[in-house]
Order: C-alpha cells, then structure tokens, then sequence
C-alpha cells in the first residue's frame, strides 16, 4: 500500500477525519481553523508499586496524571499537552490545554495496545504566526490545512500538508533562556526610578549604577555566561519594536536531535516546547520539492525548540479539549474509512482480571475440601467474586433483573404431572389466589428443588386438578422470571 509523503500532500476522506459534534473538514470555516496533531494517546511516562516520580513536574503548563489502584502497578505521566499562538514566547495570545484522560484499562502498559489519533487544535492567524506545542505526549506528525475540496472530481476529499516525525532524525535550534538580560534591565529600570526621587541627575545615576550591577550579574550568571546569547528569532519587526520598550527574554542557541521512534515519532521531550512556523511551513509543504531553492528544501529549519518555561502562556486550570474517542480523530477508524477495510487496535489478549480469578479459582478449591460446610462457603465466595468482577452479568445470572415473561419463556417439563414455577413479584389475581391456596396445605407438602449438574436451578412442585383449571383462566404473570434446567 502507498503511502502519503513524509514532507508534502495528504488526502484524505471527510467523512474519514469527522469527529462528531466536534470537527467537521467539509465545513470550510471548520477545515481552516484548525491543524491536526497526531499523537500517541495511552502512553505512560513510568510505572511502579508506587506512584512514580516524572521528569519535569514542575513543568509550568503539564501537570501530573496518576493512576494508582489498589493492588495494582501504578503509572504517571503528563496531564495537559498545550498549544498556544502568539508572536513570540513572551505574548501568548491564545491557548487551549489538551487533556489526555483515559481508562486504567486502556493504558499501553495494560491493554498492549498502541492507541494513536489526529487531534485538533486552534491554528495561529497572521498575527499571531506562531503555534507553541509542548512536547508532553509523543508527537508522531502535524498536518496543516491546504485545500477543505481536493478537486473537483473528488469533492468528498480534502487535502493537508504533511509532516511525518517518524520518517528521519532531525536536529533543531534550540533555545534556553539568558535571565541576566532581564536582571540587567530590571536592575537599571528600578535604578533609575530610585534616582529619580533625586531629580534628574539622580535618575541618570540611579540607571548607570544599576545598569553596572546588572552588567556584573549578566556576566556571572546563566547557563552559558561565555556565550551570547539573542533575541527570539524569526519573529516579525513589530513584535521586535515591542520587546524594545518591555523587558524580553533573550536567548542561548544549541542544536537539539530529536529521535524518529517508529511508533512514538519524537517520543516525551518534556522540557521544550516546538514553535512551528505556521505560514513558512504551508507555503514551503505546498510546492514541490524540486521547485524549491535549496535554501527551502527543508521544512524543518521553520521548526525550533524553546524552553518549556520561556513560555508566557498560563498554567491552565481545565481541560479545553481531551484526548477521549468521542473528541479527536482515532487512527483505526481513520484507516478503516479510507481503506474500506475494517481496522482495529490489537491488544495484548490478557484479561485485567485474570490474577483475582486465579487466587478465587485456588482459594474455591481449598474451601470446597473442608467437611460438610465447605461447598457452600466456596460457592458463596464464588458469588462476592463475580459480583465484584461483573456486577451487571451477576444480577442477571441470580434473576435480580426482572423482565415481563413472554410466552416463549415458559417451557414445558416432561411429566404432565410436574409444572415450572414463576419466580417474582405476585401482581396477578391468579398469583393471589394461589398464594391464599398455599397457606392452606399441610406443612408436609413440600416443594422438590432438583440441582441441575449443568444449568440452573429447577424450582418443581405437584399440581393438583384445581391448580391446573385456574392456571388455565389466568393471565401472563408481570415481571415473572422463569427457572428451567438447560
């Protein structure tokens, strides 16, 4: 089977990445705004007997997620993935915070499973430029919107410019902040305001004294106090203009290589954040490569790391989005509705619960050898088991969920003489009746309970010629449940 380019045009289906009530491609107003993330959804970033510790807990925007059952491995990993737009790191002017919540069961670790989606997110404007992702889940691929009608032949499709984190190794820039720019404009700024209780000349001294302790802070502190370091780059002049009238971050430069994981693309990489040129990368995906000029040929220079704590965005306090089925574009029925073939997840094929059921398995069979009482203590903690492990398939095993009798439900037994007995609530007149019957026999006529080897229980009693003609006037039981050996 073909594949879509790593670096350039995928088509897909609108029916294939609709997300019900959430994301509709063939709406244009839909299609452009947003950008597809394609991200391993049910990773954990540790395990243990304990709630583990994860690198980065301090991490301004992720939070910690934990999963911590009783008796049971616990796992932990990032809460939030954020994505936020902005000119620049320190002007975030739009966020939305992902939640990735999911079951105990669903989780890699239990279900064997390797859960990936498409989810969207908000896109920058022309303003804004930039998207800010923070690399807290395993970014696999990022899919930016070209055209929401891929031809007219094919108006039932739509087209995005692609890239595919898994195919290559890369290395980005990366930045890390320099704080002692900020510490020598803040030391000059709050110098001069002191002076300035002096007039103006104190001002002046004021800023030129600051400003010294701020150059010798500058050049003693840092993680890179032999380096320059600059500005964030790329950003538009106007945004430059006004870093200049405000105190701004400034930066150190390294090279960071990000691996290319078959399954997890760029993996957890929670200390930075990627900054994506939104309007470089669309215009550079959309051309051919052998059009290009070499300088443009490859995607990934509009692509640069920072810090994840260079970010002025706010630590959110919900979730905007989530990660659930029901809220992002899940790849198995992606790959099913653009193949027309039926995909599915393929699990490990271990049932979560196959430990109690081993320890309750052993745990009936020593039971069930103490004399006389045995048996029943093992069968009646049989019962706790399946209540506990099933409770909706229980009630309905014992008849503690009842339902209108039908006809149908009712079987005949082989002797003529021996009838099945309706178990339930007494609603009708001929229950009554035979109720009234009953108080009135000898204490020595009992009911017969034979134990079927292999079914349920069968609940038999004679009938006498009066039983008979009164069954034969009386309407279905309501709400009766019907015991018949198999």
């Amino acid at each position: 089977m073909a594949a879509a380019s790593p670096e350039g045009e995928a088509w897909f289906f609108h029916e294939a990445l609709t997300v019900k009530d959430k994301f509709d491609p063939a709406d244009p107003k839909q299609f452009y705004s947003h950008v597809l993330l394609e991200v391993v959804t049910n990773y954990t970033v540790d395990e243990g007997y304990y709630v583990p510790k994860i690198p980065w807990e301090d991490h301004p925007r992720a939070q910690k997620q934990e999963w911590n059952p009783a008796a049971r491995t616990s796992y932990a990993r990032y809460k939030f993935m954020t994505v936020m737009t902005g000119p620049s790191c320190g002007k975030i002017t739009r966020q939305q915070a992902v939640h990735g919540s999911f079951d105990y069961w669903e989780l890699k670790p239990q279900s064997g499973k390797q859960m990936v989606a498409l989810v969207p997110v908000l896109i920058p404007n022309i303003d804004e430029r930039f998207l800010y992702v923070d690399l807290t889940y395993p970014l696999r691929g990022i899919y930016f919107p070209k055209s929401h009608l891929a031809h007219p032949k094919y108006s039932n499709m739509c087209t995005y410019s692609r890239l595919d984190f898994r195919s290559r190794k890369v290395t980005l820039k990366a930045y890390t902040p320099d704080y002692s720019k900020m510490v020598k404009e803040v030391m000059k700024k709050t110098g001069s305001q002191l002076g300035s209780i002096a007039g103006q000349p104190g001002s002046q001294a004021g800023g030129a004294m600051g400003s010294l302790f701020g150059g010798l802070a500058e050049s003693s502190y840092g993680l890179y106090p032999h380096k320059e370091s600059k500005q964030e780059p790329g950003i538009l002049e106007q945004e430059k203009e006004r870093q200049k009238k405000e105190s701004s971050l400034w930066f150190f430069q390294e090279d960071e290589c990000l691996p290319n994981d078959a399954t997890t693309g760029w993996g957890f990489q929670p200390q930075w954040t990627a900054r994506f040129d939104i309007f470089s990368l669309t215009r550079v995906l959309a051309i051919p490569d052998h059009l290009l000029k070499p300088d443009y040929r490859d995607p990934y220079q509009f692509i640069k790391l920072f810090s994840c704590k260079a970010l002025a965005g706010a630590k959110p306090e919900k979730a905007d989005s989530t990660m659930n089925s029901t809220d992002v574009v899940r790849f198995d029925q992606l790959v099913s509705k653009q193949l027309g073939i039926q995909f599915d997840y393929k699990g490990n094929g271990l049932d979560p619960n196959w430990l109690v059921k081993v320890l309750s398995g052993i745990a009936a069979v020593a039971l069930s050898c103490i004399p006389m009482i045995g048996p029943l203590v093992a069968l009646g903690e049989q019962l706790i088991v399946d209540a506990i492990l099933d409770p909706e398939s229980f009630k309905s095993q014992q008849g503690l969920i009842t339902s209108k009798a039908r006809p149908s439900t009712v079987l005949a037994v082989e002797s003529p003489e021996r009838q099945s007995v309706y178990v339930g609530p007494e609603d009708t007149d001929a229950s009554k009746q035979k109720g009234q019957e009953d108080k009135g026999r000898p204490d020595s006529e009992s009911r017969n309970f034979e134990n079927a080897a292999d079914g349920p229980c069968i609940i038999e009693q004679p009938w006498t010629e009066k039983d008979l003609s009164n069954l034969e006037d009386a309407p279905s039981p309501k709400n009766a449940l019907v015991y018949v050996g198999e």
